[in-house]
């Protein structure tokens, strides 16, 4: 009876910290929301009613999309700098592009048959390659060779990065693995989530074999971050342990100048976009790895020895974390320009003080527009402490005659 008490008391117990911990993690998110609820409000009941006149649209009379536009804050307060003594961390997007080539997994200075028969490699004198994981042991205890682990240093760095990344649950952070050997490896890769488990799963199920494409990881990584927002932060790692064997382009080039290539191409085409490199062991190609991390406003990692990796993706991880929005106005103005066919664009540009009148001019040509100009409308905007963009309602605007 006594054993029976105290278990139905560890039990209540256990409840209530549960019942704890849920309202905890609960009050977090309300009160974080309860906060930017209240700074909307507030610019609200003053920013957005501030009077604003436009007070004139110019249009170049040769050139349609040469645009001068004048606005007039009447009243108000004066807009200014808004200098973060904390800055906000926001939601990223990651990518983490690792290669499985064969190389990976390699034991050196063995026969071809210790090789092929009792490691069940391939044998590329003096090395052998794609080594299952059951056979890694026998290399140096079976073979008398010396194992590169390249494989096994990468899961658990990348583990790791994975664990870093989502270490606040509350945080947004969307992670995406793009494996590649021969090919991109659809086995082993995955889509954007925020599901740390099948993040892992993918990556024990990691195997060494094939040739080297490291275009093809970009690009897939590329693609993966395609339809993220513009304003998200986005990353790429890229990781390789020797050089470009495999083409992605049948134009002038070879291996390695496509890999280049295709960072440069997902530099210009995504927007917030980083992309780090990072080589491992002594057979990598440097020079390579490091111009296509220029190419992508990055940096290149040198992890000359397996141990070496994971303090590079733990770095990374961290330094990815702390990717913060910088907020250069709390306040400012969207001007919206319509054409005669409903396109729309629009343009950011700084509040006037109270009772100037400024001068903005835009060059439109290429900007999606087929017509000429018929609307231009005037809209407050604040963005929050979290980043966040509220636009406020129309304050004024202009129509042709």
């Amino acid at each position: 009876m006594e054993k029976k008490g105290l278990s139905q008391v560890i039990a209540v117990l256990l409840i209530v910290l549960f019942s704890l911990v849920a309202i905890i993690i609960l009050w977090v998110v309300i009160s974080s929301f309860i906060s930017r609820q209240s700074e909307v409000a507030e610019a609200e009941a003053t920013f957005f009613r501030e009077p604003l006149d436009l007070v004139s649209v110019q249009i170049d009379a040769n050139q349609t999309f040469i645009i001068a536009v004048n606005i007039k804050k009447i009243s108000g307060s004066f807009s200014k700098d808004t200098e973060e003594s904390e800055p906000i961390p926001v939601e990223v997007d990651v990518v983490s592009v690792s290669d499985l080539s064969g190389s990976m997994r390699d034991c050196q200075g063995i026969s071809n048959n210790c090789c092929s028969n009792t490691l069940q490699g391939v044998f590329q004198n003096p090395h052998c390659y794609s080594i299952p994981t059951s056979y890694v042991n026998l290399c140096s205890s079976q073979c008398g060779g010396t194992l590169f682990d390249g494989l096994n240093s990468s899961q658990n760095a990348n583990k790791q990065l994975i664990d870093i990344l989502f270490q606040n649950p509350i945080d947004d952070n969307m992670v995406g693995l793009s494996a590649y050997n021969t090919t991109i490896v659809s086995a082993f890769s995955s889509v954007l989530t925020n599901d740390n488990s099948s993040l892992k799963t993918k990556v024990d199920l990691w195997q060494a074999r094939g040739g080297t494409c490291i275009c093809c990881g970009i690009n897939d990584a590329k693609n993966k971050l395609l339809d993220s927002s513009e304003d998200r932060p986005k990353t790429i790692i890229v990781m390789s342990d020797g050089e470009a064997t495999i083409r992605c382009n049948s134009g002038q080039g070879d291996a390695k100048q496509d890999a280049i290539n295709s960072a440069c191409n997902a530099s210009s085409e995504i927007s917030n976009l980083i992309i780090y490199s990072i080589g491992l062991g002594g057979s990598v190609d440097q020079i390579t790895m490091e111009s296509l991390a220029q190419c992508g406003n990055g940096k290149y990692f040198s992890a000359s020895e397996v141990e070496d990796l994971i303090s590079i993706y733990e770095t990374l991880a961290e330094q990815i974390i702390q990717n913060y929005k910088t907020i250069n106005k709390l306040n400012y103005l969207k001007i919206v320009f319509y054409d005669n066919e409903t396109n729309s664009i629009s343009k950011n540009v700084d509040v006037p003080q109270p009772s100037e009148t400024r001068n903005y001019n835009f060059d439109l040509a290429g900007d999606e527009l087929t017509g000429p100009i018929v609307k231009v409308g005037v809209y407050p905007v604040i963005r929050t402490r979290s980043g966040k963009e509220v636009i406020g309602p129309l304050a004024d605007s202009w129509e042709r005659k």
